[in-house]
């Protein structure tokens, strides 16, 4: 996808799975589906965030130093959490987390050499 933007400077709706092409046929200017990997590696692999929301629990392995979160991240059939962690100086500093959520959760946060727990309740926003 990204080999494919750096040519032609839009994103499809669709990818050819052999070659780095758009599909055929492929809107431009139109993410639709093939958005849905990107985010999740953005969420998941360098965000760090692991949702399990049938458990009502939210992991978040906290690597960056720069401020950095998402807003209306989805959770559940239903659960919205804006979540969010403040620039750090170093690795092993504990973040500072902020959480606003619909929906009870426990969150996990683990850093450097660090973990903790929090139960979040649900707010209406």
């Amino acid at each position: 996808m990204l080999e494919v933007f750096r040519e032609s400077g839009t994103f499809y709706e669709n990818y050819a799975p052999e070659y780095p092409a758009a599909g055929n046929p492929a809107k431009s200017d139109f993410v639709g589906w093939s958005g849905l990997g990107p985010i999740a590696m953005l969420f998941e692999h360098v965000f760090g965030i692991h949702p399990d929301a049938a458990n009502s629990r939210l992991t978040w392995n906290i690597r960056l130093l720069e401020a950095h979160g998402v807003r209306q991240y989805p959770f559940g059939k239903s659960g919205m959490l804006d979540i969010k962690c403040a620039a750090r100086s170093n690795p092993r500093e504990k973040p500072e987390v902020n959480v606003i959520s619909n929906t009870p959760l426990v969150l996990d946060v683990f850093w450097e050499g660090g973990h903790s727990v929090a139960k979040i309740s649900a707010k209406q926003k």
